[in-house]
């Protein structure tokens, strides 16, 4: 038999299918689809059983606290003495629930216990994240930090190394300059022609002795000198000779009055000039 209801102000077409609760079980249609819904029976009020839907008497009246259904106490299955007390206000922490309602708590239970389970399954996986998060960021601070060190440690050798250099090149520098403070060079002395290397520099030497006896400088101490450069062809074309000299003195004195040579000296000698060793 189908029926009309209004539910929640629109006219379902439905199916009443017996049940454990009696006639409140309906098999309700929306178009082409059937679904199962519990709706309250038009003939079922508080004053009759959801179950047997027989009168109940107000003193054994017991309701579900899940359905809001109220049942006698034959299909309450509960005992007199209990629903007494329940009537009495003796049982307020207990909660009533009907056959149907045992029957779905347990799986409301256990979706509770799995949300649960993966709430705390969420909770340690975040843990463990949070852990690893913390690590990375530990190791990438020291990883940072041994990098900054190595940085710091490269450019102190590298500046300690530049500096090195400086000095070393600043050493060499002064220690050249004091060999250099003996030294004189001489520009167009005639050279000895074809003899040999003893012979060419025993030559060199008394001319350069010679004008320095024409300038006012005799006995001058020579340590070694020596032409510098390949000899040339032309007797015009003279090497430069380089002499290094024993006395500071007589170093600081040719130079000075190298000017004096044209005016004192021999006309072989007219155009020799003397200057003190600049080179390196």
């Amino acid at each position: 038999m189908t029926e009309k209801i209004n539910y929640n102000g629109k006219i379902i077409q439905s199916t009443p299918k017996t049940s454990s609760l009696g006639s409140h079980s309906w098999w309700m249609n929306y178009g082409n689809e059937t679904k199962r819904k519990f709706i309250s029976s038009p003939e079922i009020s508080e004053k009759s059983c959801a179950k047997c839907e027989d009168e109940i008497v107000e003193k054994s009246k017991v309701e579900c606290q899940s359905w809001k259904l109220y049942f006698c106490a034959r299909c309450s299955g509960l005992s007199t003495t209990v629903i007494d007390l329940m009537l009495n206000g003796e049982l307020q922490d207990y909660r009533y629930n009907c056959k149907s309602c045992k029957q779905t708590i347990p799986t409301l239970e256990n979706i509770d216990k799995k949300l649960s389970k993966i709430s705390d399954q969420q909770e340690r996986r975040m843990s463990s994240l949070e852990e690893k998060v913390n690590r990375i960021e530990i190791s990438t601070k020291n990883i940072i930090k041994e990098e900054i060190k190595d940085i710091k440690n490269n450019i102190m050798t590298d500046f300690e190394e530049k500096i090195c250099r400086m000095i070393q090149a600043r050493t060499n520098e002064m220690d050249d300059r004091r060999r250099r403070e003996l030294n004189i060079v001489v520009f167009n002395l005639p050279e000895g022609g074809d003899k040999t290397g003893k012979e060419n520099k025993k030559y060199d030497e008394d001319n350069l002795c010679e004008i320095a006896k024409d300038i006012g400088l005799d006995n001058i101490e020579i340590e070694t000198s020596y032409r510098l450069g390949k000899k040339k062809d032309t007797e015009k074309n003279c090497r430069v000779l380089k002499v290094i000299l024993k006395d500071r003195k007589q170093r600081k004195h040719l130079p000075e009055h190298s000017k004096e040579i044209s005016k004192k000296s021999s006309k072989k000698f007219s155009n020799v000039v003397l200057f003190k060793d600049l080179t390196l």
